[in-house]
């Protein structure tokens, strides 16, 4: 049986479109340490400020 394992971070940044490229740049490093998947939301009145839900595989 497979399980995930969830991580919710919530970030604030000042640049949000740099930030992003950056995560971006990253998606490979990401998937080879595990990570399934990595959900990004921007808060409605701040876009500087986002809640970001990785998931791992757990076994």
């Amino acid at each position: 049986m497979t399980f995930m394992a969830y991580l919710l971070i919530r970030h604030k940044h000042k640049d949000y479109a740099k930030w992003k490229t950056v995560f971006d740049e990253h998606s490979a490093a990401r998937k080879a340490s595990g990570s399934q998947d990595a959900r990004l939301f921007h808060n409605a009145d701040n876009p500087n400020e986002m809640v970001i839900i990785y998931a791992k595989k757990r076994i």
